[in-house]
Protein backbone atom coordinates (compact mmCIF):
# COMPACT_ATOMS: atom_id res chain seq x y z
CA UNK A 1 0.00 0.00 0.00
CA UNK A 2 2.92 2.60 0.55
CA UNK A 3 6.19 3.10 0.31
CA UNK A 4 8.55 5.69 0.82
CA UNK A 5 12.53 6.28 0.04
CA UNK A 6 14.76 8.93 -1.09
CA UNK A 7 13.59 11.45 2.05
CA UNK A 8 16.70 12.42 4.22
CA UNK A 9 14.67 13.13 6.97
CA UNK A 10 12.92 10.49 9.60
CA UNK A 11 9.07 10.27 8.99
CA UNK A 12 6.24 9.35 11.79
CA UNK A 13 3.50 8.35 9.56
CA UNK A 14 -0.56 7.76 10.23
CA UNK A 15 -2.80 6.18 7.86
CA UNK A 16 -6.01 6.99 8.57
CA UNK A 17 -9.52 5.38 7.58
CA UNK A 18 -11.77 8.19 6.43
CA UNK A 19 -15.08 7.68 8.44
CA UNK A 20 -13.58 6.42 11.66
CA UNK A 21 -13.56 8.93 15.13
CA UNK A 22 -10.91 11.80 15.32
CA UNK A 23 -8.59 9.63 17.31
CA UNK A 24 -9.07 6.65 15.25
CA UNK A 25 -5.67 5.18 13.05
CA UNK A 26 -5.43 2.22 11.31
CA UNK A 27 -1.73 2.12 11.24
CA UNK A 28 0.92 4.59 12.89
CA UNK A 29 4.46 3.60 11.98
CA UNK A 30 8.29 4.93 12.36
CA UNK A 31 10.19 5.64 9.01
CA UNK A 32 14.07 5.60 9.37
CA UNK A 33 15.48 8.04 6.45
CA UNK A 34 16.45 7.13 3.22
CA UNK A 35 14.22 3.71 3.98
CA UNK A 36 10.78 2.83 2.37
CA UNK A 37 8.16 1.13 4.27
CA UNK A 38 4.90 -1.16 3.40
CA UNK A 39 1.57 -1.74 4.73
CA UNK A 40 -0.03 -4.41 4.10
CA UNK A 41 -3.71 -5.81 5.19
CA UNK A 42 -5.43 -2.27 5.17
CA UNK A 43 -9.49 -3.33 4.57
CA UNK A 44 -10.99 -2.00 1.64
CA UNK A 45 -12.18 1.88 2.26
CA UNK A 46 -11.37 5.32 1.89
CA UNK A 47 -8.00 6.51 3.43
CA UNK A 48 -5.67 9.12 3.63
CA UNK A 49 -1.86 9.45 4.95
CA UNK A 50 -0.80 12.40 7.53
CA UNK A 51 2.78 12.77 8.56
CA UNK A 52 5.61 14.39 9.80
CA UNK A 53 9.04 15.46 8.84
CA UNK A 54 11.07 14.77 12.47
CA UNK A 55 13.51 16.73 11.40
CA UNK A 56 11.31 20.04 10.12
CA UNK A 57 8.56 18.84 12.20
CA UNK A 58 6.20 19.87 9.15
CA UNK A 59 3.17 17.69 8.93
CA UNK A 60 1.14 17.14 5.66
CA UNK A 61 -1.61 15.05 4.70
CA UNK A 62 -2.57 13.31 1.19
CA UNK A 63 -5.83 13.72 -0.36
CA UNK A 64 -7.63 11.02 0.10
CA UNK A 65 -7.70 7.51 -1.69
CA UNK A 66 -9.50 4.69 -1.65
CA UNK A 67 -8.32 0.28 -1.16
CA UNK A 68 -10.57 -1.80 -3.35
CA UNK A 69 -10.84 -5.20 -3.89
CA UNK A 70 -12.08 -6.93 -6.73
CA UNK A 71 -13.54 -10.61 -7.61
CA UNK A 72 -11.81 -11.44 -11.09
CA UNK A 73 -11.90 -15.46 -12.86
CA UNK A 74 -8.19 -15.74 -11.03
CA UNK A 75 -9.10 -14.85 -7.88
CA UNK A 76 -9.29 -11.39 -5.59
CA UNK A 77 -7.42 -8.52 -7.02
CA UNK A 78 -6.56 -6.00 -4.23
CA UNK A 79 -5.33 -1.78 -4.37
CA UNK A 80 -1.40 -1.50 -4.22
CA UNK A 81 -0.49 2.26 -3.81
CA UNK A 82 2.50 3.66 -3.60
CA UNK A 83 3.40 7.53 -1.86
CA UNK A 84 6.69 8.75 -2.11
CA UNK A 85 6.63 11.48 1.16
CA UNK A 86 9.13 14.30 -0.59
CA UNK A 87 8.53 16.23 -3.68
CA UNK A 88 8.53 14.31 -6.91
CA UNK A 89 7.93 15.83 -10.39
CA UNK A 90 4.78 14.70 -11.79
CA UNK A 91 3.95 12.76 -8.43
CA UNK A 92 0.61 10.83 -8.11
CA UNK A 93 -0.44 12.00 -5.18
CA UNK A 94 -0.59 15.79 -3.78
CA UNK A 95 -0.49 16.66 0.02
CA UNK A 96 -1.17 19.71 2.23
CA UNK A 97 0.37 21.40 5.19
CA UNK A 98 -1.56 20.45 8.68
CA UNK A 99 -1.19 21.86 11.97
CA UNK A 100 -0.89 19.92 14.80
CA UNK A 101 -4.40 19.49 15.55
CA UNK A 102 -5.21 17.61 12.53
CA UNK A 103 -2.27 15.31 13.05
Amino acid sequence: MYKRQGNSSDVFVKIVKIGLPAHGHNRIFYIPAYSQFQAKNLERGSYVVKYQDLASGTRAKSDPFVLSETETYGGTQFSNVTMTLFKVANGNMRTTPIGEHEF
